[in-house]
């Protein structure tokens, strides 16, 4: 495993910028090049390769802001990739960005200014906009998440308005540390290192409203995202390899389990059986091998189901908020 620091020599930083990559060389310079062009300066980068095919010696040595540089020798996961460069992290904000995602040049400047304007403010949320085809393209499709009755994440529809929403697209998460600390796991986790990859945000955005914290909104923070590029562009998730499905069938069942009061899961349990009804029958009849990772995804929550209760136990005995306001998060 290879760690180093360059740059190390510069002021502390506000921002850590922690970004988790796996090969896609291409794109993370473009990445880092809108780093490289922020208005605000006063941030660190922190690259977490999670097992890459070759060495970034060359990228790493072109960069000219402080960089710090972790290498797993295997793909370990989202969840302890991301954790790894928060522990390494000095600065007031986290940005965990993804390698495909490229932040506008005043980013960092408007996080500054809301974090600043909203102390309760514990995540923000922006626009997002496609790059595709090494285009950056200017119509958002996206921005702050909603979450359903359905369990599922939805963009707010009025893209140009301020307001409170339930979480960030997993693209770009920028939270404050003092929140992230808040919501450390009793084992110490930050992020579940259990999800390995996908739904992690959802679990600990939930977290962080369990502890009274809000996700703010701005237009004035944008950002493109070249959607599921480590995963060939595959957005479609019938489309993605089983793995992928899998670990999104079991850390969202996890999730629910761990997060969802009582009296809320008794509210929504029809809306939940109808979604996983619907979800069987859809894979059922479009592509049936699409039904074994569901199934293992059964089969793991019975296996897990002890520590599930043990987390869902620690996160609902330190919730601030009564199962009421829990259930407004849900629209």
């Amino acid at each position: 495993m290879d760690m180093y620091n360059t740059n190390s020599k510069r002021n502390k930083a506000s921002f850590s910028i922690v970004i988790p990559y796996w090969n896609r060389f291409d794109l993370l310079s473009i990445c880092i090049e809108h780093l490289r062009n922020q208005s605000r300066q006063d941030f660190e980068i922190i690259l977490i390769d999670n097992g890459s095919e070759r060495n970034p010696s060359t990228l790493l040595r072109s960069v000219n802001v402080a960089t710090k540089y972790k290498r797993n020798l295997i793909n370990r996961g989202f969840a302890i990739a991301a954790n790894q460069g928060i522990e390494m992290a000095s600065g007031e904000f986290i940005l965990i960005l993804n390698s495909d995602a490229f932040i506008e040049s005043n980013y960092l400047d408007s996080a500054f200014n809301l974090f600043r304007l909203n102390p309760q403010t514990g995540m923000l949320a922006g626009r997002t906009l496609t790059y595709m085809d090494g285009r950056q393209l200017s119509k958002p499709y996206g921005g702050g998440h909603l979450l359903t009755k359905k369990f599922r994440k939805v963009s707010i529809k009025n893209l140009s308005k301020e307001q409170l929403v339930f979480s960030p697209e997993g693209g770009a998460q920028i939270l404050r540390r003092s929140t992230l600390e808040d919501i450390r796991l009793y084992n110490g986790d930050l992020y579940d290192e259990s999800y390995f990859s996908f739904g992690e945000d959802t679990d600990i955005f939930l977290r962080a409203h369990h502890r009274g914290w809000e996700c703010l909104y701005s237009p004035t923070l944008s950002y493109w995202h070249a959607v599921s590029a480590s995963l060939g562009g595959k957005a479609d998730g019938f489309k993605k390899p089983l793995a992928f499905q899998y670990h999104t069938h079991k850390n969202r069942i996890t999730t629910i389990i761990a997060n969802l009061p009582t009296s809320v899961i008794i509210k929504i349990i029809v809306q939940l059986i109808v979604g996983e009804v619907g979800r069987f029958i859809l894979y059922l009849s479009r592509r049936p091998t699409s039904l074994i990772p569901y199934i293992r995804a059964g089969i793991h929550t019975v296996v897990a189901f002890p520590q599930i209760i043990r987390k869902r136990r620690w996160i609902l005995s330190r919730s601030k908020i009564s199962p009421s306001n829990f259930t407004s998060l849900m629209k």
